[in-house]
């Protein structure tokens, strides 16, 4: 379940919430990520090479850890295939199911950004029906 949304990124309203121990976000396939994909904005501030990671299979994960929290990049879509977003929910929605019972925050490009907006409402449900207690970001 969604226990609440929140229109802007992980960083900017950090201090706003109560923070997750988890973060899951996601990866593409080749590794080519605009600048304002969590994915940059992380690889910026913590790891650079989850700048350009490139060569992964889909549904593969990245973990790190930093500032007491666990990081967990999901490869969730590729930019070989139109369209992009098209199955990212079922690589997102398998990664929570792995996780512990515990308030997890996914953050995602918002809805406006997605090739195809479907995708992102099928994100959203599958969030939903994962029975976790989930923060959406979307930046």
């Amino acid at each position: 379940m969604i226990k609440v949304a929140i229109n802007r990124d992980f960083f900017a309203c950090r201090d706003l919430v109560i923070t997750p121990k988890i973060v899951v976000f996601p990866l593409n396939k080749e590794g080519l990520n605009s600048e304002q994909e969590p994915a940059s904005l992380l690889a910026r501030k913590y790891r650079p090479e989850l700048a350009a990671t490139g060569g992964d299979v889909l549904g593969e994960t990245r973990e790190f850890f930093a500032d007491e929290i666990n990081w967990v990049g999901v490869v969730c879509y590729s930019l070989d295939t139109m369209p992009f977003w098209d199955d990212a929910h079922r690589y997102i929605y398998k990664q929570l199911l792995c996780l512990p019972d515990q308030e997890i925050a996914v953050w995602l490009p918002s809805r406006r950004r997605f090739d195809n907006p479907e995708a992102f409402d099928k994100l959203v449900r599958g969030l939903e029906n994962s029975g976790k207690s989930v923060i959406l970001y979307t930046s």
